[in-house]
């Protein structure tokens, strides 16, 4: 909105006012989710990838793991924030590097993404490309537990 005040032919002032205050908000949804995404892909980070270790509580006190306790760790952590998440696994359970592996997608708000594992210099890793990725545990669960979908 522009408001302009005349006064004598010597003097015009103008005020320039921004009445829309939206433009000038912060999103606080946006600057929450990410710094949810960030402490908890920070804390992931931590563990390393060590196959056989597939329980999420053996996980968590040995700080490592195979993909099946990251990946629960992960969904619970997400879940627990209140982000979207999911495990993914591979159909008739993928081939090579990729047999029986799972990872976690998110759903932050713009669809459903991989888990940033790279980002957060993670040792676990997502879709390596060796099968038709399906969804083994979808969103919605308290607590995910891999071992229970059979695959």
């Amino acid at each position: 909105m522009l408001i302009i005040i005349a006064l004598p032919l010597t003097a015009i002032t103008v005020f320039a006012t921004n009445t829309n205050s939206t433009h000038i908000k912060t999103n606080t949804t946006n600057t929450n989710i990410t710094a949810k995404l960030n402490t908890i892909g920070q804390q992931e980070a931590q563990y390393k990838d060590v196959q056989g270790v597939s329980d999420v509580n053996s996980f968590t006190q040995l700080g490592y793991g195979d993909c099946w306790a990251d990946s629960t760790w992960l969904y619970d952590k997400l879940t627990a924030a209140g982000i979207q998440a999911r495990i993914m696994g591979y159909e008739d359970e993928g081939y090579g590097v990729g047999y029986r592996h799972a990872w976690v997608e998110i759903n932050a708000g713009n669809g459903w993404t991989m888990w940033n594992y790279t980002g957060y210099n993670s040792q676990h890793y997502g879709d390596v490309g060796d099968g038709t990725p399906y969804v083994l545990i979808g969103p919605g669960n308290s607590t995910a537990n891999i071992e229970s979908t059979g695959y």
